[in-house]
């Protein structure tokens, strides 16, 4: 986290003034981990996953008051394809996230020429766990909460950077048939993006 922070500093020093109103649409790519609580056949084990993650979003931003320190609110729609996985070596069940689909509201301001923003949210994924001979996808949304950092580079082109981690509820698989017994997880979801925005 503090390695973000300070990527998040040194991207508001390299970028423009940031872009306070308008609409947005672009491209993101960056690193997903996910930790969670594992039960399988009763045993509780805390294990991870990670990997790459990347997709594209549009948001629309409105300046409520100005001044110094302007109060920006936003709106914003996201889709990202995941290739955050992992296994269990003990079980042999692998896990992954598929991919996901965010709802976010933004609260910003403009500080030293870049926007900066409090991210709150909804994020709805699809997950996946498997065994030698079977497969279980199941959907689970949960509660989001991020920080971001975004500047143009052109009149027209803005680049940032973001955090989000998502809470999501327990999920429960079923049977896998090789493994024989109900595995269930709770996933906590932290993604680091860098993302790259046409502004009209």
């Amino acid at each position: 986290m503090k390695k973000f922070a300070l990527a998040l500093a040194l991207s508001a020093a390299a970028v423009g003034s940031a872009q306070a109103e308008g609409f947005n649409l672009g491209v993101a790519l960056g690193y997903g981990s996910n930790t969670y609580r594992a039960e399988n056949d009763s045993v509780k084990t805390d294990e991870s996953a990670k990997g790459v993650v990347g997709g594209l979003f549009g948001s629309y931003n409105m300046m409520v008051s100005e001044g110094d320190m302007p109060f920006i609110v936003g709106v914003e729609v996201g889709f990202d394809l995941s290739g955050v996985k992992g296994k269990n070596d003990s079980t042999g069940i692998k896990s992954k996230q598929k991919y996901s689909l965010q709802g976010v509201v933004t609260l910003g301001t403009k500080f030293g020429g870049a926007k900066t923003d409090l991210r709150l949210g909804y994020n709805y994924a699809g997950f996946e766990v498997k065994d030698a001979t079977s497969k279980l996808k199941k959907k689970k949304g949960g509660f989001l909460v991020g920080l971001g950092v975004s500047g143009k580079v052109t009149e027209s082109m803005t680049i940032g950077l973001t955090y989000d981690y998502t809470f999501f509820g327990k999920i429960n698989f079923g049977t896998p048939t090789t493994y024989g017994a109900v595995v269930k997880q709770t996933p906590r979801t932290g993604v680091a993006k860098l993302r790259l925005a046409y502004s009209f």
